[in-house]
């Protein structure tokens, strides 16, 4: 059996979720090793064969890139430290999900240092950890992680709030096939202007919220306030599914009653009511 095709606008979500146990083992991982280094005095004893001197002189004789790490000897604590911070920052950025690429490429770039200092040598080539570390944040860098639990989803849509329900129409990609002003005095739309199949977008007079009417057979209305209740969010009609889609997050919504489908919003959309009058034009109830 063909399984169904996912929306688009949940496509975000579901790589989101999909992404979640790389990003958990990522930034804990990091943030360990940066805790560990600073918290370690043996790290940055020169005495110590486990310090970061020991180990900028045995990659100043043995890694690829050598004529660039020997200069850095002198600078050896500095250094450490800096690697310590960069890890920690990564590893915190990762669990967050804040500055989403950033952290990826911090953390790709810390991986190919300790692969070309450290484990360059190990043999068979995958026995060393550095590499796979390596690979591990390039879904990350190329994908970002989506809008499950990050910060960066929740600035975003925080931003979008406070810009108002017209600039949040504009980022959000609404799917809408036509605009329909209301007259203010009658609370009216015009029937015409909603093609069968099709939805327009209107703002409801009593509470100013965007709203969207869907017109799903000759003469049968039904309209809903656009807001979705998971994160405020400007729903818009998808005519091929004959579903309401919300393109932050993937919430869908039933296009007769407003009830949720997919999540993860938990409640539905306000059911307007909607009539035809005998001009043809449509008045909110």
């Amino acid at each position: 059996m063909a399984s169904e095709p996912v929306p688009a606008s949940s496509a975000p979500y579901l790589l989101g979720r999909a992404l979640l146990p790389l990003r958990a083992f990522l930034g804990f991982t990091f943030c360990f090793a940066g805790l560990q280094k600073l918290a370690n005095p043996r790290f940055f004893d020169a005495a110590d064969p486990a310090s970061i001197q020991s180990q900028l002189a045995a990659a100043g004789r043995r890694s690829p890139v050598h004529a660039l790490i020997s200069p850095l000897a002198h600078v050896a604590v500095p250094l450490g430290v800096l690697i310590a911070f960069g890890e920690l920052a990564v590893g915190v950025g990762t669990l967050l999900g804040l500055r989403a690429r950033l952290a990826a490429a911090g953390g790709l770039a810390l991986s190919l240092m300790l692969f070309l200092t450290v484990s360059f040598h190990s043999a068979p080539y995958y026995t060393g950890a550095d590499i796979v570390f390596a690979f591990a944040w390039t879904p990350l860098l190329l994908a970002g992680f989506g809008p499950v639990l990050s910060l960066d989803a929740a600035i975003a849509d925080w931003a979008a709030e406070q810009a108002g329900p017209g600039r949040r129409a504009s980022r959000r990609e609404v799917v809408l096939s036509g605009t329909i002003t209301a007259a203010v005095a009658a609370a009216s739309l015009v029937a015409s202007g909603v093609p069968v199949g099709q939805a327009a977008s209107f703002t409801d007079p009593a509470s100013g919220d965007p709203s969207i009417v869907i017109r799903p057979s000759s003469g049968t209305f039904v309209a809903f306030d656009a807001v979705c209740p998971h994160a405020g969010c400007m729903v818009g009609y998808d005519p091929g599914q004959k579903v309401i889609i919300c393109p932050c997050h993937g919430s869908q919504f039933n296009a007769g009653t407003g009830a949720v489908e997919v999540g993860p919003a938990t409640a539905g959309l306000k059911k307007l009511g909607i009539a035809e009058g005998p001009n043809g034009q449509l008045y909110v109830t």
